[in-house]
Order: structure tokens, then sequence, then C-alpha cells
């Protein structure tokens, strides 16, 4: 359906949108129709969206065309120009660069264990994709050098890559300044290079690995990933659930680990938070703090069954709380799955207690009150898939 369904002529106009989804959904379908011609995708190589660019690319790569690195990178990464944020939730300038950095992953990948060797025996500071690249690869052998660089925060390899340009900068004043510029950067590249690994060792998804997951989300030493959190969803417990939602979000996107939205973060948590607490009782759950979009999606998550077990004290806790998203939530639920009698009470006691009321609350318990529960259920539902689009 959608895009696949389009003919070429269609799908070309596409590439003239102004949205850069629509271009980008148009060149991968005339892309895998192999109905791109090499000028047009040249032209996308100038686009202003990198992933159109990076498509564009790779749409050349495949009719023929050769690419250096550093021509990849000319294409990717638009130096000079305003950096804005953009549809994964970062800015272009970030976008570009974990881009690049994916697309460098990705050839790294076809080459074997020897020419990976290779390139990290002569890497220096910040030359760190080969690395990554053999552990992914050959994780059987250098997993464990893996485990014990996350487990020292990356320290120890970032000491000997210093050595290295040490080593290779012979004059000692010129030595000591770029030295000192790489020391001044020690903390940033450490975390980042601990959760390049820690993304490695969620993915492989042994057991054995917890602990060190879990040692992240104690201290936050690196932000916490997507992938961390069906990690720790498929191995954890009710104190890893708490331990989740008390950790950083992430600020970084991580677009090629497996992060495309702070929706999907936030969505993906509360799927972690409801399999990890499904033997709580439901007021315990919907009781704790936490990011409101997360309390949202747990809201909408969780079963009428379950649901129809809320106490009042936490279901007016959440008809209080300050995100009109979290109230239309809970009143929506309520209206979608109690019956007509049981709103019409909890309207009347929502509306005669003390205190401030809101308007998005009352409207929703007077539609569940005023109509049959089959009709206030479609409202709902409707309601829910046109938000979901």
């Amino acid at each position: 359906g959608g895009f696949q369904n389009l003919d070429a002529p269609t799908l070309m106009a596409g590439l003239r949108h102004r949205n850069a989804r629509v271009r980008l959904q148009a060149l991968t379908v005339l892309t895998q129709k192999r109905a791109i011609d090499r000028e047009t995708a040249e032209e996308l190589c100038g686009d202003s969206d990198p992933q159109v660019r990076l498509h564009a690319v790779e749409s050349l790569t495949a009719l023929g065309r050769s690419f250096s690195e550093k021509e990849v990178e000319d294409v990717l990464v638009r130096a000079g120009k305003k950096s804005t944020v953009g549809i994964l939730g970062m800015t272009t300038q970030q976008q570009e660069q974990e881009l690049l950095q994916g697309y460098r992953m990705r050839n790294l990948l076809s080459e074997n264990e020897s020419e990976l060797t290779k390139r990290v025996e002569e890497s220096m500071v910040h030359e760190d994709d080969a690395y990554f690249a053999r552990a992914d690869k050959y994780f059987a052998k250098h997993g464990d050098d893996l485990r014990s660089n996350v487990d020292d925060r990356f320290r120890r390899y970032f000491d000997e890559g210093v050595r290295r340009l040490e080593n290779l900068l012979k004059e000692p004043t010129l030595a000591g300044g770029i030295v000192g510029e790489m020391r001044g950067l020690e903390d940033f590249s450490r975390k980042k290079l601990t959760r390049r690994g820690l993304n490695i060792l969620v993915r492989k998804g042994k057991h054995e690995d917890f602990d060190r997951v879990r040692s992240n989300l104690k201290d936050g030493f690196a932000e916490v990933s997507i992938l961390d959190v069906r990690y720790v969803a498929r191995y954890g417990g009710w104190e890893d659930a708490l331990l989740l939602l008390s950790s950083r979000a992430p600020v970084g996107r991580w677009a090629r680990e497996g992060v495309d939205s702070q929706d999907n973060f936030q969505s993906e948590l509360a799927k972690a938070v409801r399999r990890m607490g499904r033997r709580r009782e439901v007021s315990e759950l919907l009781a704790l703090e936490m990011v409101a979009g997360i309390l949202e999606e747990l809201i909408g998550l969780c079963p009428a069954s379950r649901f129809s077990k809320v106490s009042h004290g936490t279901l007016f806790a959440l008809f209080d709380n300050e995100s009109a998203d979290v109230r239309r939530a809970a009143a929506m639920k309520v209206v979608g799955t109690w019956s007509a009698r049981r709103v019409t009470a909890l309207l009347k006691e929502y509306v005669g207690r003390e205190g401030h009321r809101y308007y998005n609350v009352i409207h929703w318990l007077d539609l569940g009150a005023s109509v049959s529960q089959r009709d206030a259920r479609n409202v709902v539902r409707r309601l829910a898939d046109r938000r979901a689009r």
C-alpha cells in the first residue's frame, strides 16, 4: 500500500515535495523499483535533508558510481550551514554526523577481521569505527575486550589512543597542545564510547551483560538508549523499571542504533514498565513519578480489566496532573472501559469535590455519562486512531 502502489511519474513528482519525509519515501520506493536515474540521484545529493542525501548516495552506488569516504562526507555534512532541529529531534549537524557514522560502519562491517584489526592498530583518537565494527562482527573473539572497556568506561582505551598520538607527534610543544585538547574532551569522548559499546552488548542480548547495563542506569555515565530499554524489559524486574524511569532520557538520537524519536523512546519505556510491573497493583504503577509522555503511554497500554481496579485516589491524582495530555488520557480510558453508570457516579464525585477541576476531564466524563458504553468506546477509539497517525 501507500507509496508502493504509486507509479514512477507520481513518485518522481514526490521528489520535489516540500516535505522531507515524502521525498525520502518516494526516493526509497523508486530505488527499490530500479526506476531512479543517475541524473536525478545526483541532483538529490544536494537536497536540504541529510537522510535524502544519504539515500541518493546509496542509489548512485547501486547504479555503479563509486564514492570515497571523503566524497560521502562532503555530501552529508554541510559545513557552515545553520543548524536546525529536524524530524528526529536532533540538530541537522548531529543527524549528519550520525548518518555519516552509520554509513562508515556499514562499509567497515563488510571487511574481514585482519583488515579491521589493521585499521584498529593504526587508528588515532576519535577514529573508533573500526574498533566497534570488529567487536560487533567478530564478537566471539573480541567481545570480552569490549566488555572490559565498557566496565572501565573506556579509560584504558582512551589513554592508549592518546599515547599513540604522542608517539606520532615528535615535537613536544605540538604534541602537548594537541594532547591537551584531547584530554579536555576526555569525559565527553569516553561517555560516547561507552554508549556505543553498550549498544553492541544489548543488541547481542546476552544475559551476562545485564549488570553492566544496570550499572550504567544507576550512575548515568552514558545516556540511556532505546536498546537498553528493550534489553532491560527482557531480563529486568520491578527495581529495574524504577531505574529506567529515573534514568537520563537520551539527548542524542543515536539514529542508526534504534532510536528515531523521543516519542518512540517514551513508548518503549512505557511498554517496559508495564511488562516489569505486571505483578504490581495498577494503582501503584500509575502513581509512580515519571515524565508525562511516559505516563500517558502507560495509561493507554493498561488493559481494561486492570484499569477497572484503579483506586479513586490514583485516578483523581491523574485527573489533577499538570499535563493536559495525561488528564485527557486518564479520562478517555475511563470512558472507554467503564460503564455509563460508573462514569456518571465518578463525574458526580469529581464535580462535587473541593479544589480545582479541569474542563477536559469533565468533558470526557460527561460524554461517558451521556451515551451508551458502545458509542463512548467508538468515540475514544476513533480519536486514538487519529492521534496515532
